[in-house]
């Protein structure tokens, strides 16, 4: 997901009550509004003042990820993750994504945006063409200077980037991470 489309997601508040009576009545929320989920409920209970105790609706959605929406949630974390995607570049955003999607991670623990995004961060090597680039940075950031000038001509970086991603890195596309 690219950074300018996170920075305007958006949700379509409606109450359970009004669509039982057959109104979409609601409206459409900029989540980069709301620095906190209870800042954005807060503003869902102004904009429904109208009910008691009203229980809203997503009815839809736009530019959030998979998994942290659905017609009755909205996972709290999305908030400091926009907040946080502010500040990245598109390329480092579009990392971040990819680094969700990916079936190892388990982000499940993580209590809040902020957080999720320094896990990223921690695990994020960088982005790579190939596999053998990968490995070549792996090695020069491991070797002292004088070894890699010695002996780098004769390393086999094709084998050295088998070796990492059997024993605790991944990629998907051309963003590499480690998983260890």
């Amino acid at each position: 997901m690219e950074k300018s489309k996170l920075i305007r997601a958006s949700v379509y508040v409606g109450t359970y009550k009004k669509y039982n009576e057959g109104s979409l009545a609601g409206a459409w929320m900029e989540l980069a509004d709301y620095k906190s989920k209870d800042e954005f409920m807060e503003a869902c209970k102004e904009l429904h003042s109208d009910e008691d105790e009203p229980e809203f609706m997503y009815q839809d959605y736009s530019n959030i990820p998979d998994g942290m929406i659905n017609e009755s949630y909205i996972d709290p974390r999305i908030f400091g993750i926009i907040q946080c995607a502010k500040d990245m570049d598109d390329t480092e955003t579009e990392a971040f994504f990819t680094f969700l999607d990916m079936y190892f991670v388990d982000y499940s623990y993580i209590k809040d945006g902020e957080e999720l995004v320094e896990k990223f961060r921690e695990k994020y090597q960088g982005q790579f063409d190939t596999e053998e680039a990968f490995a070549t940075y792996m090695a020069e950031m491991k070797w002292p200077e004088e070894l890699q000038t010695e002996f780098g001509q004769y390393f086999d970086y094709e084998a050295y980037s088998r070796t990492l991603l059997t024993s605790g890195y991944r990629h998907q596309g051309d963003f590499y991470f480690c998983v260890a």
